[in-house]
């Protein structure tokens, strides 16, 4: 579930490169130290929302040991075939939970892949480990490509090759080739091949639902968690959801906590917007010289081909494989700055950073609806989708059960929240897991837990 810090810190920072880069809608009246007074609010959200993700969060939970592989026969460029170079990219498991007395049917593969960032094991599903246990399977989870260890180049990280490399084509092809890796270890002690359920969160989450959607015989089943799966430029719901979010009073909001932060951002675009409203907010806000000039220097160092990380990936996907842009405009119910025209703003991000078009922006997105079927999916079967009622990406996600593929949606929870793993012994979501458990049982048809024990080699 949100808290009204953790709303307001998803977007503050956005909202401060947006502001500098056009004109607000509208200049307060408001006195000095009545401007600094909202200021102050925003601050103290900010650090109450770093104190909360400071606290550790405790589990009773036995998390398993995980084993660290590399698997080097991955291909740089799938569309190239087997004449594309290779790469090593790295990737997590455990056997923990398989019972070897068995040796038929051998465990299954439940798969997940990092979400833009280097693999970290405190980071896997809660869902997957939670039916991991429970079935007796082996959970893997692998590296995304150009992230941490697994680069499919090294230096050269132009534009160009972010367009052929980094595409959701490359990631569902990355694990399909994975699972084919995995599938043959098996074989060699359990003589059968074994079945593969894809776990997914947030932008893995719609990998998890187009890789079964792509490789039905190999994917018997998806779990995706606050998958996005419809692409809208201009998507002017998800800033409306933050708002209702902050007036919400079942999770904590009012409407008088959304008439202060949207106050609170009225004042500091205008504040942006002169040299000593800049010197003021550095002051207040405790920033570093430097943090407030011009936003186009950010994105002209995101060009340099030598750039690689989180925000490049992040912007590049948005700009070229799902453009979806959380616009924040006038008239709207957005509780951060709003402009004449937002949408404008992020367009200029893709021709800066990456020389992409307004109308290529446009074209992709039709071409991802069209190939993946948006919301439906082209009705593919097998696939649980999960979502909370307060998450702003619930108007791209599926929230209609469909013929052979559930949906879930989990009261007052946010983003993927269930998926933490710190959640995993939550009394909150425990319902939620054995329905997912359930679920996941019936496309491997075991409808009785395995034994578990803890060893064995994969």
């Amino acid at each position: 579930m949100y808290t009204r810090a953790e709303l307001l810190a998803t977007a503050t920072i956005t909202w401060i490169t947006y502001v500098l880069a056009g004109e607000p809608s509208g200049v307060l009246t408001t006195s000095s130290r009545e401007d600094n007074s909202w200021l102050i609010l925003v601050r103290s959200l900010l650090r109450e929302s770093e104190a909360d993700e400071a606290v550790p969060r405790e589990s009773a939970f036995d998390e398993p040991t995980w084993e660290n592989r590399k698997y080097c026969g991955q291909l740089v460029d799938h569309n190239l075939g087997q004449s594309s170079p290779k790469f090593c990219q790295t990737y997590y498991f455990t056997e923990e939970f398989v019972d070897t007395a068995y040796q038929s049917p051998p465990p299954a593969i439940f798969m997940e892949v990092s979400n833009l960032k280097h693999a970290d094991t405190d980071d896997v599903d809660a869902g997957m480990i939670h039916c991991a246990a429970a079935l007796g399977a082996i959970p893997v989870y692998s590296e995304m490509r150009f992230f941490g260890t697994s680069l499919p180049v090294r230096h050269n990280f132009t534009a160009d090759n972010l367009k052929r490399l980094v595409t959701h084509e490359q990631f569902i092809k990355d694990m399909h080739r994975l699972a084919a890796h995995l599938r043959n270890r098996i074989l060699g002690r359990w003589k059968a091949p074994p079945k593969f359920v894809i776990f997914g969160n947030s932008l893995t989450g719609r990998v998890a639902t187009w890789a079964r959607l792509t490789y039905p015989r190999v994917f018997v089943g998806a779990v995706a968690s606050s998958a996005a799966v419809e692409s809208i430029v201009e998507n002017k719901d998800f800033n409306d959801r933050v708002a209702a979010a902050f007036a919400n009073e079942i999770i904590g909001g009012s409407p008088e906590c959304l008439q202060a932060v949207t106050r609170a951002h009225e004042i500091f675009g205008n504040h942006l917007h002169t040299a000593a409203g800049r010197k003021q907010l550095v002051e207040i806000f405790g920033l570093s010289e430097g943090d407030l000039d011009d936003p186009r220097d950010q994105w002209m160092r995101v060009r340099n081909p030598a750039t690689r990380g989180h925000d490049k990936l992040h912007w590049f996907l948005k700009c070229t494989q799902f453009p979806t842009f959380d616009t924040c405009s006038t008239g709207s119910q957005c509780p951060w700055v709003r402009m004449d025209d937002s949408l404008k703003y992020f367009f200029s991000i893709c021709e800066d950073a990456f020389d992409i078009t307004h109308e290529e922006i446009v074209r992709g997105s039709a071409e991802t609806n069209q190939r993946y079927g948006g919301k439906s999916v082209n009705n593919t079967d097998n696939i649980l989708s999960i979502n909370g009622d307060v998450d702003p990406w619930l108007g791209l996600s599926v929230t209609q059960s469909q013929p052979g593929s559930p949906a879930i949606v989990i009261p007052g929870a946010g983003h993927a929240l269930w998926a933490l793993m710190s959640k995993i012994d939550d009394s909150d979501f425990k319902k939620y897991y054995d329905e997912i458990l359930e679920v996941v049982s019936g496309w491997l048809d075991l409808r009785k837990p395995a034994r578990l024990r803890r060893g064995s080699q994969l």
